[in-house]
């Protein structure tokens, strides 16, 4: 996996197999495409935002389904995706064209 130009893996898996993939010594991507981040927690891209990044680009929908997370507590369901989008909205680019679904 080192060696790998592309590599296509979920946080999960990449948090499990992390010591195999190389960990950050290993494996430095230039940019990482975070795909429904708005369902992934700070805990979910941890692994991921120890890495030496040029850039993340975070895809998502703020209006589908929160992350599943089985407490209480706001601060574990909050996710990277909104507390970015809250505080730099000006990084963001909206789609106003919906391709999978009638409206």
């Amino acid at each position: 996996m080192k060696n790998a130009e592309i590599l296509l893996i979920t946080t999960v898996s990449y948090a499990k197999n992390y010591k195999k993939v190389g960990g950050t010594e290993l494996f430095q991507p230039d940019v990482v495409i975070l795909d429904e981040a708005s369902q992934a927690t700070w805990a979910d891209t941890y692994c991921f935002l120890q890495l030496s990044i040029d850039r993340m680009v975070l895809v998502g929908d703020d209006k589908q389904l929160d992350p599943t997370v089985i407490s209480q507590d706001k601060i574990l369901k909050e996710t990277v995706f909104s507390k970015l989008f809250n505080r730099k909205p000006e990084y963001y680019v909206m789609l106003d064209v919906q391709y999978r679904m009638h409206p």
